[in-house]
């Protein structure tokens, strides 16, 4: 770890990837908490980093930590980093605290800002709004995997949707996921059509909002037209 520390960054993240190959599982918890202090010293390692600690056996009490400092960089890392946090968090979600993080994870998220980035980037670089296209398709893809695999993620998804009250709090991440659960599972579809239903009725969710989102997320819902349409004209 010593040499992690003064390594050149692409030696460093070489590395970091090839602990979980070489450590024995006695020294699993020491490195992961030298990794953790290195993550917060070094945002630039998350990537190979958190990959490192989806193969070592962390305690509960430091998955927990990661988890909660990863979370507070959502808004600050570049936008190719947040499908691996959000991955990384996924995994480590457990029945009785999925609702508490996939809570913190809805707010913390603001796919509207990728969207607004991407805009930008349209009029001055083709390549560069394609990239963020792709990192918001890929996070979709992110949350799709962890709700299709856990059920209580997805059961804590739609109780911290339903949970909103206030057209402010409601993000375009809301029906995002929304349209994920109703194209995932089919249990959930009704449940999802009842809470689109309550959240336009008390007007948290406008017929702009919806337009908007359907115009800026085509590359997301490409492989769910019918369905996308269906919950719209719902």
């Amino acid at each position: 770890m010593q040499l992690v520390t003064v390594a050149p960054a692409d030696i460093q993240q070489h590395i970091i990837s090839s602990l979980p190959e070489i450590l024995e599982d006695a020294e699993h918890c020491d490195v992961a908490k030298e990794l953790s202090s290195l993550l917060k010293q070094n945002t630039q390692l998350t990537v190979p980093i958190l990959d490192a600690f989806s193969s070592l056996n962390l305690s509960s009490e430091l998955l927990t930590e990661v988890r909660q400092w990863v979370m507070s960089t959502l808004c600050a890392v570049d936008l190719e980093v947040v499908p691996v946090i959000v991955k990384f968090i996924l995994h480590t979600v457990t029945p009785s605290d999925a609702l508490e993080v996939i809570s913190e994870l809805r707010r913390s998220l603001d796919v509207e800002s990728a969207v607004s980035l991407s805009q930008v980037q349209a009029a001055t670089s083709k390549a560069g709004a394609t990239g963020t296209q792709d990192c918001v398709t890929i996070l979709m893809e992110v949350i799709k995997s962890g709700v299709w695999f856990q059920k209580h993620t997805c059961e804590a998804w739609m109780k911290a949707i339903e949970s909103v009250e206030t057209v402010e709090e409601h993000k375009v991440t809301d029906f995002l996921v929304l349209l994920i659960l109703y194209t995932t599972n089919s249990n959930c579809k009704k449940q999802v059509e009842r809470v689109l239903k309550n959240k336009v009725r008390s007007g948290c969710i406008t017929s702009q909002l919806l337009q908007n989102i359907f115009r800026g997320h085509s590359q997301v819902r490409s492989g769910s037209r019918p369905e996308a349409g269906y919950i719209q004209d719902r």
